[in-house]
């Protein structure tokens, strides 16, 4: 049995866990339980957080990423705060010996940054993929298929940022769709120095997606895609509704979406991509197209 060697480097609510990021919805949880996974060590700078671990997981525990130079890492799994993604990144490409790293939506969320990391993986040979996770869903690979050829009306409302929330529908909306041929923006209100929110209409060859934010600190969002013989609408974390025009009369179908389960299914496609098998995650290539999307929002006067 293939065991990859794997560091944690933030140790919050996604990486460690709390009362809605449990089970395979936190990192450690999804990396502790599997069998394949070989847990080295989890990194975090709170001292006090890594002490309450240590009650529990049999890991090593540093205070800094060049405190595990001398171990063996095949993956790194970042869930630091996003304003720190370039720093962890470039520090492990600096100080670690590694094949692949994992670093949570959006990768800083600048574009110029971003490309530097791209660059320096590439000569130290390592894979950057990001956790835009709706890619690993199963259910997106089927949406996928049902939307293809089709002429498609869409529209997304997001709530709590454009990098920090948006991103992900920008991202879901490449993959979907293909390339962006045109991007006009509606308006755009400036929340803090790190992000904004926008109105702002993607086109792509056979759809029409327009995006709307809700102005609220709450973390709500939706997507409704809408073709001649059917709709679809995702909303947060519920069943997409999948309604067909069957006979005459309207049908609805509920999907499971597994969005409870998504960072298991994003290391099971992280396991794949170590075999070079296919595999469905958000290259650096494919976060660096949505960072442009975000770029010329911002540079809009």
């Amino acid at each position: 049995m293939r065991l990859y060697n794997t560091i944690l480097i933030g140790a919050g609510k996604i990486g460690l866990g709390n009362d809605v990021y449990k089970k395979y919805r936190s990192h450690l949880y999804t990396l502790a339980k599997d069998r394949n996974i070989n847990l080295v060590a989890v990194i975090d700078n709170d001292k006090k957080k890594l002490k309450k671990i240590s009650k529990k997981y049999d890991y090593y525990f540093f205070n800094k990423i060049e405190d595990a130079r001398h171990h063996e890492v095949d993956l790194a799994v970042i869930s630091t705060p996003t304003k720190t993604h370039y720093k962890v990144i470039m520090e492990c490409l600096k100080n670690l010996k590694l094949k692949i790293i994992l670093v949570e939506k959006p990768l800083g969320g600048d574009l110029k940054k971003a490309k530097l990391i791209k660059n320096l993986a590439k000569k130290k040979k390592v894979k950057i993929f990001v956790n835009y996770m709706r890619l690993s869903l199963p259910v997106t690979s089927l949406l996928k298929d049902i939307l293809k050829k089709k002429n498609i009306i869409g529209n997304v409302l997001y709530s709590n940022g454009l990098i920090n929330n948006g991103s992900q529908f920008i991202n879901l909306c490449i993959y979907l769709f293909g390339k962006i041929h045109r991007i006009k923006i509606i308006r755009k209100k400036i929340l803090n120095k790190f992000d904004l929110n926008s109105s702002f209409i993607l086109f792509f060859r056979t759809a029409q997606i327009k995006f709307n934010f809700e102005n609220s600190k709450k973390n709500y969002h939706y997507i409704k895609l809408i073709s001649k013989n059917f709709s679809i609408y995702w909303e947060k974390s519920k069943k997409i509704e999948l309604t067909r025009k069957l006979s005459k009369k309207l049908k609805t179908f509920k999907l499971e979406t597994q969005l409870d389960k998504y960072q298991y299914l994003v290391l099971k496609n992280l396991k794949l991509s170590f075999q070079n098998r296919k595999f469905r995650l958000c290259s650096i290539d494919d976060c660096i197209k949505t960072l442009v999307v975000i770029k010329k929002i911002q540079n809009q006067k």
